[in-house]
Order: C-alpha cells, then structure tokens, then sequence
C-alpha cells in the first residue's frame, strides 16, 4: 500500500501530473501530458491499483520506480 498524498506528491512534483476535475463518488480525475487516470480519494492505494495509475497516465515505469524510492 502506498499513501495517496504520497503518490501524488511524486505524480504532480516529478512527472507534472495536474488535477482535472472531480469525478463520480469519491473519484478524481488526473491528467498528464500522455494520459489520465482516475484515482480513487481514500488514505492508501493497493500497489497494483498504483502501477495500473502509472500505466494509465503513461509515465515510464523505470522512472517513476527510481522516483518512488
């Protein structure tokens, strides 16, 4: 599990992610230059659900690993 403000933390600071707009329930949507994702609003996220956002927004895995650490 991995802290959602951490993952965007990392997301908006190092790969410049922006907030879109709210989504249904308790979702928000995310855009970067690539891609979008939408990232459920809750304390922690499930690794898979994290690398599956990654995925989405289309940030290179190697890159966003090294960042993570």
């Amino acid at each position: 599990m991995i802290k959602r403000r951490k993952l965007l933390k990392i997301l908006m600071k190092e790969f410049g992610v922006n907030f879109s707009r709210q989504a249904k329930g308790s979702h928000e949507i995310y855009e970067s230059a690539n891609g979008w994702a939408v990232i459920h609003v809750c304390d922690e996220i499930p690794v898979g659900t994290m690398w599956e956002i990654v995925e989405q927004l289309k940030i290179d895995k190697a890159e966003f690993r090294k960042k993570l650490e």
